[in-house]
């Protein structure tokens, strides 16, 4: 559909819209104009907590922070997602500005991690009681 829309075949990509990594192209196609909307889509990471690795809340809150999330939105979505803390985008009536952003912090991660027992292996990889 991009192919057809940068060739004039079509006018408008509504839902379907342009792959993030064609914004630039798009942005400099002759007689096409560009809109930036919001989609209502959500990208998460899920924890098992019924894995070990996953059920002491430290080691969730350290993963978290090892998530370098500005960079995330930055490489995967090339900078054109607004950075949220919820499932709501933060120009939504209902988005809780409450919430505080913990932030990227690798250090902190570290920490709590070795807090909770995981510590690095000889191959650098982080286990507990055999697992990792």
């Amino acid at each position: 559909m991009y192919t057809q829309f940068k060739t004039g075949e079509i006018d408008l990509l509504l839902n379907v819209g342009i792959a993030p990594e064609r914004y630039e192209e798009a942005k400099a196609l002759k007689d096409r104009e560009i809109f930036l909307c919001p989609r209502n889509s959500v990208e998460q990471i899920i924890f098992n907590c019924g894995k070990p690795q996953f059920r002491d809340p430290r080691v969730r809150r350290a993963l978290y922070l090892a998530v370098d999330k500005d960079r995330w939105i930055k490489d995967i979505f090339y900078g054109l997602v607004p950075r949220t803390l919820s499932y709501l985008k933060p120009d939504h009536w209902a988005y809780n500005t409450e919430l505080k952003d913990p932030g990227y912090n690798p250090g902190e991660a570290a920490r709590l991690l070795d807090a909770a027992g995981w510590k690095v292996g000889s191959d650098g990889i982080r286990e507990k009681e055999g697992v990792n």
